[in-house]
């Protein structure tokens, strides 16, 4: 009965894009562009390829945030 209009977490789009540096194995978040998109990088990617200040394998790796979930099938579409 809750008429707030509020839907799922579903149904909240992304806020960025996540990629794993091949090099230290640590996730980087990026920006929620077309040219960041999972199917858009490279095979191989790496910490000095991100547009954040997290550009180094020396930085520590990003934290998801508690609404963010691993979702498998999304991390396997650039392969």
């Amino acid at each position: 009965e809750d008429e707030s209009g509020s839907g799922s977490e579903d149904d909240e789009p992304e806020t960025c894009y996540w990629a794993q540096c091949d090099k230290c194995d640590k996730w980087r978040r990026l920006p929620l562009e077309d040219c960041y998109s999972p199917a858009q990088l490279p095979h191989r990617w790496y910490c000095w390829m991100s547009p954040t200040d997290r550009n180094t394998c020396e930085k520590p790796q990003e934290r998801m945030d508690k609404n963010e979930f691993f979702d498998e099938e999304d991390s396997e579409e650039g392969e």
